[in-house]
Formats: C-alpha cells, sequence, structure tokens
C-alpha cells in the first residue's frame, strides 16, 4: 500500500469515528438556542478529539474545528435564511478544510433534503446529520 492510499484510509477512518460519535451525541434536553446545541456538542466530541470551537475561515466562524483539519458548524431548527447562509460557508469552508461535518438539530426534512441537494451540486467532501433533541 502506497503512503497517499494508507493516509487516505486513515482519513477515512478518523472521519468515520467522528461521525459515530456526533450520532452518539443526545442532548439532555430540547435547547432554546444554537449555542447551546454547540456548547454541549463541543463538550462530547472533546472527550475524544482536539475540538477548538469558533475558528475563523475566510470572512466566516467555523463552529468548531476538530483535529485541527475537519470543520463542524452546526444549525438549530434551520430556516430559509440561514440554509441561504449556511451554503455561502460552506462554499468557504470546502476551499481550506479536507471535510466538513454540517449538524442540524431540530430542522424540517424539506430544509436538510434542500440543502443537501444545493451543497453536492457544489462540494463533496461533506455529511449532513440531522438531529432531533431528546
Amino acid at each position: 500500500m502506497e503512503e497517499s492510499e494508507l493516509m487516505e484510509l486513515e482519513q477515512g477512518l478518523e472521519l468515520h469515528s467522528i461521525r459515530k460519535e456526533i450520532v452518539l451525541f443526545k442532548p439532555f434536553r430540547r435547547y432554546n438556542s444554537e449555542l447551546e446545541y454547540e456548547i454541549g456538542l463541543t463538550h462530547f466530541l472533546q472527550q475524544k478529539f482536539k475540538v477548538e470551537p469558533q475558528k475563523r475561515i475566510g470572512n466566516f466562524t467555523i463552529d468548531s474545528l476538530i483535529n485541527g483539519r475537519f470543520g463542524l458548524e452546526i444549525k438549530n431548527e434551520m430556516g430559509r435564511n440561514e440554509l441561504n447562509r449556511l451554503v455561502g460557508q460552506a462554499l468557504i469552508y470546502d476551499e481550506v478544510l479536507p471535510f466538513v461535518f454540517i449538524v442540524l438539530f431540530n430542522t424540517r426534512k424539506e430544509m436538510v433534503i434542500e440543502l443537501r441537494d444545493r451543497l453536492f451540486s457544489h462540494i463533496k467532501n461533506f455529511v449532513i446529520i440531522s438531529k432531533e433533541a431528546y
């Protein structure tokens, strides 16, 4: 196995591990703000990964940077305006980050589908994880 293939495999395993932990995260209750979800998920992920909150990327600030290279963007109850802004943010992040995790809390299914469709035509290195509060 060549070094580049090995690095790609390691990155894939790392991305899988991060995604798994995001999926496992369960808020204690339905929070009122996006910031509360951000704080909760960041603390949860910090148990296994290096998570740097509020990192500046171009003209935007991404919610967190995981292991120094993967982006984490969190939205709660995303509506049309937030969706449009997030598409712009994701295009910027795609230029400088190898992968972005987009975690949507309490967001209508049609908004999730529209976001996926709009991003998929422009960028490939992202995953959308839709979660409901418990």
